[in-house]
């Protein structure tokens, strides 16, 4: 994530995140992700649109330990998006929460300023 943009300064920051996949729920997980682009896409949408995110993407990257979801996101503010969706209590965010608990481990509920990375190393612009 780049700190310097975001938060409402019309450039949206990019953030990448790699959660572990339990095991045994990759076939649940693919048909949740299934169900964001079918069934749940309009809810979906609504919860992008609140939360200032323009777009997503998800991977499936296997490795000996366990499969990884890879995870990018183009959004105005990530920790304002993480409190804003760990708050919420409409029912679609609830469903969502539950299966990211459910499938990676995460309790966003309890993310909170937890989600904000600290930049290590950088190299190049």
């Amino acid at each position: 994530m780049r700190p310097e943009e975001g938060n409402g300064s019309g450039v949206l920051t990019e953030i990448c995140f790699v959660w572990p996949i339990a095991a045994g729920k990759e076939e649940e997980w693919r048909r949740a992700l299934q169900e964001l682009e079918g069934s749940r896409s309009a809810d979906f949408g609504r919860m992008r649109s609140r939360l200032g995110i323009d777009a997503v993407g998800v991977w499936l990257q296997r490795t000996r330990r366990g499969d990884l979801a890879v995870v990018r996101m183009e959004l105005d503010d990530p920790l304002e998006a993480v409190s804003m969706l760990a708050g919420s209590e409409e029912g679609f965010e609830r469903w969502l929460k539950r299966k990211i608990g459910e499938f990676h481990g995460v309790d966003v509920a309890r993310a909170g300023t937890k989600a904000a990375p600290e930049l290590v190393f950088r190299a190049g612009s």
